[in-house]
């Protein structure tokens, strides 16, 4: 069951990443945005989901990805712990927006990397 989850996670991020890859000042632009305390507490519920579906998803995977993918959990969730406190996001923030658009290619691209993992990870043995 936690399969499906894992495919829609890893074509998104896929998708994701080549969009920016493509259009780094399109997430520069997402970034700029000032962080509102609303929008803060749905991105840590975000990544609180996210990570615990993939922390969970380890145990029914094997070799390599049954340490990876949960370890990928909780990063995710330590990041949107991040987020939550405001000054540490405003500080985050700040200094993405500072960044070339060749470290977003480069953050887009592990990004789109990690999602062919997940996608190889997530496959079933009859593939």
């Amino acid at each position: 069951m936690m399969m499906w989850f894992l495919k829609i996670l890893g074509y998104s991020w896929v998708v994701l990443g080549l969009w920016w890859t493509l259009r780094p000042q399109g997430a520069r632009k997402r970034l700029e945005k000032k962080f509102h305390s609303g929008l803060r507490r749905t991105l840590f519920v975000a990544a609180a989901a996210i990570g615990g579906a993939l922390f969970a998803a380890g145990r029914h995977l094997e070799g390599t990805a049954s340490w990876l993918v949960p370890a990928l959990g909780v990063v995710i969730v330590g990041k949107g712990l991040l987020f939550l406190r405001g000054k540490v996001s405003e500080q985050f923030v700040e200094w993405w927006t500072r960044q070339p658009n060749w470290v977003y290619r480069c953050s887009a691209l592990a990004l789109s990397v990690t999602g062919f993992a997940i996608q190889w990870f997530a496959r079933t043995p009859t593939e």
